[in-house]
């Protein structure tokens, strides 16, 4: 099985750290990938300025690929699949999205959890107003892709430009591939300095 942890963007929220290398509860956010991961080949796209930094702290992944465009999810995923042009199924990981290892199924799918940390302003069932917690389910940056063909022709359409974002390849990937919602326990953003202030400890 392969994984790809995207990790080249600018970082802007966390001042243009290289988010693999910053700490969340206490361990590295590389760490978190290597424990969730440990049956996969993981490759990692990087900006090239961090290239030789995270080869020397990520020893456990199969290859590290430079990508200096900023061009978002779908140009790292350009940029790995321009490598590799088997067809092994590839799971998809944003670097800021921490999860625990866990059992992840087979086929095509995107990781979703139940969002409950903020507060909305929205009407009861009672039609009155409140602000309190809503529960949300939201895609944490954890996805499947098992047709590598059709991804790759999805990608061909998409093309990698600055103005192509992920949901434009999902939505031409899905329409095209049956692909579930599954539910990923334990799910932890590490994308701003508040973000990674709450992940809990890690033992």
């Amino acid at each position: 099985m392969r994984a790809l942890i995207l990790s080249a963007g600018k970082s802007t929220r966390l001042g243009g750290k290289q988010k693999l290398l910053v700490t969340a509860g206490g361990i590295p956010v590389h760490e978190w990938h290597r424990r969730a991961l440990t049956d996969y080949k993981t490759a990692v796209v990087v900006r090239p300025e961090d290239d030789a930094e995270v080869a020397a702290a990520l020893t456990w992944a199969d290859r590290i690929v430079p990508h200096g465009k900023t061009n978002g999810p779908v140009g790292a995923i350009a940029a790995y699949l321009r490598l590799f042009d088997d067809d092994t199924e590839l799971l998809v990981v944003y670097a800021d999205t921490l999860i625990p290892a866990q059992p992840l199924p087979p086929g095509d799918w995107v990781g979703v959890s139940r969002l409950t940390d903020r507060t909305w302003d929205h009407q009861n069932k009672y039609g009155v107003w409140v602000k309190e917690e809503l529960p949300t389910m939201v895609a944490v940056g954890l996805y499947r892709f098992a047709d590598l063909q059709e991804l790759r022709r999805v990608m061909d359409e998409v093309g990698d430009k600055d103005d192509h974002h992920l949901p434009d390849l999902l939505n031409l990937y899905q329409a095209r591939v049956y692909t579930t919602q599954v539910p990923i326990t334990g799910w932890h953003d590490a994308g701003d300095p508040a973000a990674l202030a709450r992940v809990p400890q890690v033992l």
